[in-house]
């Protein structure tokens, strides 16, 4: 028996002078039709959390495209030699398969991708694919894109032994322009964009032919350079810090609106609410980059770390582990230095900072602790549990050392799934943590020797939030029993947060206010974002070596704009490479110590 890879009539068609009406489908045609089935129940999936309206127009798009490879495909077995037909169906192939794979991983991560609107364009095909399958995806994840595209191939091969011929004619040629009716007239009807990965890709092209270029050559020269993004030379000259304990919680992704109200509706004896008279607050606060692992790099560093954490590969940044952090501004000072995540995967680059030691999740304690806690795994490299996991282990180093410097990255928020399992908000959650924590320092008379410091890695990353001041606007907190209510107005930063921390650690001045602030990423978007105090911001985009400017946001009042799109983007790419040259072979800044 001979199984028809392009296609081979029916038994029972008649012979094609005299009208043939149904044919056998060549296997990638076959394919194509079961694989629509198989996406089409992952999109009904995903329609239980969102719009069902957003769901299947999205839904429409795709089967648009693959209906069109579909026809390509039978009118090239009908009409075409064998060997211009199997081009056909070869070219056809690859194209449906990229754009499957698109498909399936975008209904697998629904919420996250129709939120960043990331495409292989944006990203690039391998970037994209190495993300994909070597980041983000868990052994479930790919387990359960291989099996949907394997049934697929077994539907399709047992339609070709044993199934049906195709339709008629008429139907089979009337389809993709039906399709392709209704899709142009459900993106008419949106309000917003249809959710769907060739949606995105449209975009994405539709933005590389119309967004103005910036010129960098004729760009202005700004009256600072590239030292203005990298503060690690704060100098540090107290001998002893002001408080034996220093505790740094990183929230994930919150924005100071978000925190600020829902803060205001948890009880008032919760930590957010009793502890606002003890608050050095800093209300102009701003992350410097959009994912989780450069943010916190910018904390620690005290400069700007100008690529995006994933996309652009770690090996552009992880020489960082090498320079002087404020890692290392406490180990000399005999402080227990302390990083702790609630999951069983290290954070690279982060975790090879000199800690004293690192506490982490192993998988066995995660599985065990399933029954009793939340354990939410989307992403390969998120298998851990809520944040209250990994407390005891917290509270250990407080207890047994009497001085600790503890920085702890926050689980909780990374997936919206603990909070629609929970029915908590992210501040009701972050809160009710602290509680045990001061409990625990209360008890053990140590909360008037210890530093609580509360900030969060980054901004919102949805592409449709990139041209707003507020996805970038986050809170920084300061709480100690010693001190009054404060609040600083004045623009700061990430890479501001050592210096601050030493002011409010041990009295060193206070730095002056930023000029603007420089956000870089989120993965996938190559953007840079520039703001300044006066609310004004530029969000340039790069793609190769040509600038975009995507949006641009006036200062507020009757000011006039005094940002320079390309002044910025010129002052990114000087800035880069004084990054780059600090990367060069040496004993780590801990060994000289």
């Amino acid at each position: 028996m001979r199984l028809p890879w392009v296609g081979e009539p029916a038994r029972n068609e008649r012979d094609a002078s005299t009208s043939i009406t149904a044919t056998r489908p060549s296997f990638i045609v076959a394919l194509i039709v079961t694989s629509t089935v198989v996406a089409a129940g992952q999109r009904w999936y995903a329609q239980a959390d969102h719009d069902p309206e957003d769901v299947w127009l999205g839904f429409a798009l795709i089967a648009t495209l693959w209906s069109w490879l579909c026809l390509a495909c039978y009118a090239a077995q009908r009409y075409l030699p064998r060997a211009a037909s199997l081009t056909v169906n070869g070219l056809s192939a690859a194209v449906f398969y990229l754009s499957l794979c698109a498909e399936l991983s975008y209904t697998y991560f629904y919420s996250v991708a129709q939120d960043r609107e990331l495409s292989l364009l944006s990203m690039g095909l391998w970037t994209g694919l190495r993300v994909l399958f070597g980041e983000l995806l868990t052994s479930r994840g790919v387990a359960t894109i291989a099996g949907l595209i394997a049934v697929a191939h077994a539907a399709a091969l047992l339609w070709i032994w044993r199934g049906p011929a195709l339709l008629r004619r008429a139907p089979v040629y009337a389809l993709p322009p039906a399709l392709t009716l209704l899709s142009l007239a459900g993106g008419i009807a949106v309000d917003e964009r249809m959710r769907s990965p060739l949606a995105d890709l449209s975009r994405e092209l539709v933005f590389l032919a119309t967004t103005p270029r910036l010129d960098l050559d004729s760009a202005p020269k700004l009256p600072f350079d590239a030292r203005s993004l990298d503060k690690s030379s704060t100098d540090d000259p107290a001998q002893t810090y002001g408080f034996d304990y220093v505790l740094v919680f990183v929230m994930e992704t919150m924005i100071a609106r978000d925190f600020e109200e829902e803060s205001a509706r948890l009880p008032a004896d919760t930590f957010f609410r009793r502890a606002l008279p003890n608050v050095h607050r800093y209300t102009d606060y701003h992350s410097n980059n959009q994912d989780s692992r450069t943010g916190m790099l910018n904390m620690l560093m005290s400069r700007l770390i100008p690529y995006e954490a994933y996309a652009d590969g770690i090996d552009h940044y992880k020489f960082v582990s090498r320079l002087p952090s404020m890692v290392d501004r406490f180990n000399v000072r005999g402080y227990e230095s302390t990083y702790a995540v609630s999951h069983a995967d290290r954070e690279d680059v982060i975790s090879d900072l000199p800690w004293k030691q690192a506490l982490l999740l192993p998988t066995a304690e995660v599985d065990a602790l399933r029954s009793q806690m939340l354990c939410v795994t989307v992403y390969e490299f998120e298998y851990g549990c809520e944040d209250r996991a990994i407390l005891p282990k917290v509270l250990r180093v407080i207890d047994e050392h009497s001085k600790a410097f503890v920085y702890q990255e926050f689980i909780w928020g990374h997936d919206p799934e603990y909070n629609e399992l929970s029915g908590r908000t992210n501040a009701d959650y972050y809160s009710a943590y602290l509680d045990g924590v001061v409990d625990h320092l209360q008890k053990t008379n140590k909360l008037d020797r210890t530093l609580i410091v509360l900030t969060s890695d980054h901004g919102y990353r949805g592409r449709s939030t990139l041209s707003e001041n507020f996805a970038y606007h986050i809170p920084l907190w300061f709480y100690g029993t010693r001190f009054s209510a404060r609040e600083d107005p004045r623009l700061f930063s990430h890479i501001d947060f050592q210096a601050l921390l030493l002011h409010e650690l041990a009295g060193a001045p206070i730095p002056e206010p930023a000029p603007f602030v420089a956000v870089i990423g989120p993965t996938g978007i190559n953007s840079l974002t520039v703001l300044d105090a006066s609310g004004e911001l530029a969000l340039i985009r790069t793609r190769g070596e040509t600038n975009f400017l995507l949006a641009r946001r006036p200062p507020s009042g009757n000011r006039e704009p005094s940002l320079h799109p390309a002044s910025f983007a010129r002052l990114l790419e000087d800035y880069r490479t004084h990054f780059d040259a600090l990367d060069v072979p040496s004993v780590p800044a801990h060994a000289q110590r």
